[in-house]
């Protein structure tokens, strides 16, 4: 469940990418996501959720990584911002309170698929051979 810290930085980020004509890559909205879901999480644990100060604060690291995210797109012409953008973003920026580099929590990381399929394993003859 999600709390006000959280839903307040989501749509956040969602307005500031909107007010450049941008929106986000399903990819990239979920790992977004994830770190504002991490950093609202380590601010409640640290007793900071009902701070100004702190929210402020975290605001405005947040922004910046959308902003660095922004300006990447608008130099490739791109209409929406992108997952690895969102990334060298990030290692740009943070350690910003309260967000990490650290990877998003488990249940946002989205596993892709392999490019090129396994090949099946051999399937076991059923006759084995008997030596006379």
């Amino acid at each position: 469940m999600r709390n006000d810290l959280e839903e307040g930085c989501r749509l956040l980020v969602q307005a500031w990418a909107m007010s450049y004509g941008l929106g986000f890559s399903p990819n990239c909205i979920r790992d977004v996501f994830g770190m504002i879901q991490a950093g609202s999480k380590e601010m409640s644990l640290k007793g900071d959720a009902d701070n100004l100060e702190k929210i402020r604060e975290a605001q405005e690291n947040l922004l910046n990584i959308v902003s660095l995210m922004v300006a990447d797109a608008k130099t490739r012409n791109l209409s929406q911002l992108e997952r690895n953008a969102f990334h060298e973003a990030k290692l740009k920026v943070c350690p910003v309170y309260p967000f990490s580099w650290r990877t998003p929590p488990p249940s946002t990381i989205v596993t892709p698929e392999p490019l090129i399929a396994r090949p099946e394993p051999f399937a076991e003859s059923s006759e084995t051979e008997s030596s006379e």
